[in-house]
Order: C-alpha cells, then structure tokens, then sequence
C-alpha cells in the first residue's frame, strides 16, 4: 500500500478534527482497520514517507506506530515493515466505545447536555445559603445533606426505608454505575445488560475486567422471558437495566412490561442495578418506577 492508498483509507475519520496530532492520527488508523478500510495483512507505508505525506514529525509516526502495536493491531519486523495483524472485528472491538462515537466527523449525541448553557439565567448564591446549606469545611464525600434528604424522600416513594443516610451524591450517571460496578463485581465476574445500552456503562464493565452478556429488547424494553433464560444459565453477578425510560434509544416501557419484569427478577439469582436516570422525564408521569 502506497502513500495514497493509506491517506485515502484513513482520511475518512481524519475530517477536520482540531485535536493532538497523535492521537487524531491513532484513532483515524484504528478506524480505518476497524471498518475494515485497512484490512488484515495491508501493508503500511514505510515511516519517513508516511511522515512526510502527513506533514508530522517521523518520532509522531513511530508513537502512533508504536500504540497501534501495543494494541495488538499492527505487527513489526525488521526489514519487513508493519502490517495490520488485528481482524476487523477485533480492532474495533478494541476501541472503547466512547472514542468510537466521538471520532471526528461523527455527529455527537452522547452528551446529556447542552453545548452552551449560555441561554440559562445566571444563578445568585448568597455565602450565608452556603454556610447554612452546607456546615463545616464543606467536604462530604457522600454529598450535601439536604440534597440527599430530598432525594430519599423522592426514593421512599418506590424503596421503603430509604433515609439520606443510604444516599450518595455523585457527579452523575457515569460515576455512580462505575462506583456499582467496581464495588460489587468482582474481576472476571458476569454482568448482563440490555443488548443496545449505555456506551459508557460496557466502557465501565470492559475496564473492571468483566464479562459482559446482552439481553435481547424490544419495542417495549427488556423482554422478560430470555433475560431470566441469561440469568439462569450465566449467574451474573449482575443485571444492569436501563428502565423504565431507555438510554440510548428513547423505548418506554410499559406498566405491564414493568410487572413482567419485576416478577422475572425477584427470585431471580443476581444483584439487580436499575437506571432510572430519565424515568421523571416520561411525560406520562405514570410513576411506574421499577424499583
């Protein structure tokens, strides 16, 4: 493969992207294998002329070079040069899921805000509201105390006994199902999500070291029936559920779905992790929290 070739393979995901050259250029290269654009034994260009088709320095090259090795997706040897050694489904596999979604020219959906809150009126917090609000140095690690009041009483709607006391505050979704999944899962444990889930979340599970296993959804969520036949033949330590309004795909469940659900999992043989993160966004407001 000349130097063309290459440029053209890659060039795809090269766009317009604004970020460091090295890793612009890694990613675009794992891109490129992992659609299969460079595929399995596709010989890569000598490096002093790649450096040069790409106007970078040739050490720049030989980073990118040397990370694509460490990853398994391209071998080496002396007088031979380099080749991809890494399937296609292997290279992508290989990249998390976060990086793939946010490589340059895809349109960026993963983000749960707006680019610019410039629109939103400036917010005015007097010291004193400060002080009452939260006593002392201010450094509770389990989070503000009348914020965490307020969100037992929400919870005690649906979980009995919830007090502030069994409440931890976290930066938000991604942190609080890194924190479940580091503290309850074992390395080398199973852990059995929907089959179409949060990118984040197989992210999370891949860099614990465990096992991930999709169970089959529908129109209406999660399907009863084949995530029980996963749970018992698999014995996950545990079953995350996005429910009962999705992410990423937007499926509400319904009631009856819901009670479905609930009657598979309650003698069911794993830990149970439900999501509820956008379940007060249901117009409805039915309530039909599966917890």
């Amino acid at each position: 493969m000349d130097d063309v070739e290459f440029i053209g393979a890659i060039s795809p995901w090269l766009g317009d992207a604004d970020g460091p050259v090295r890793a612009t250029l890694t990613l675009a290269i794992r891109q490129a294998i992992g659609s299969g654009q460079l595929p399995q034994g596709s010989r890569l260009p000598p490096e002093r002329s790649l450096a040069t088709a790409l106007n970078v320095s040739r050490p720049t090259v030989s980073a990118v070079i040397n990370e694509l090795r460490a990853g398994g997706l391209v071998s080496s040897r002396q007088g031979s040069g380099t080749w991809v050694s890494g399937s296609s489904t292997r290279a992508e596999s290989s990249i998390p899921f976060i990086e793939r979604i946010m490589a340059p020219g895809q349109i960026d959906l993963a983000s749960a805000t707006a680019p610019d809150a410039g629109w939103l009126p400036p917010i005015r917090l007097e010291s004193a509201d400060l002080l009452v609000a939260e006593p002392a140095n201010g450094l509770n690690p389990m989070g503000l105390w009348p914020l965490r009041e307020t969100i037992a009483c929400r919870a005690a709607r649906y979980v009995a006994d919830t007090t502030a006391a069994n409440v931890i505050i976290t930066s938000g979704a991604h942190q609080a199902l890194a924190l479940v999944v580091a503290t309850l899962a074992p390395r080398g444990s199973t852990i059995i999500v929907e089959e179409t889930t949060y990118g984040g979340l197989v992210d999370i599970i891949g860099a614990n070291g465990c096992h991930v296993i999709g169970a089959p959804i529908d129109d209406d969520g999660v399907i009863p029936n084949p995530l029980g036949n996963l749970i018992e033949r698999h014995r996950p330590t545990l079953t995350i559920l996005v429910t009962p309004v999705h992410s990423p795909t937007g499926t509400i469940s319904s009631a009856e779905r819901c009670s479905e659900l609930f009657e598979t999992l309650r003698g069911a043989d794993t830990q149970v992790v439900l999501d509820e993160t956008y379940a007060d966004l249901e117009f409805s407001q039915s309530g039909r929290q599966l917890s």
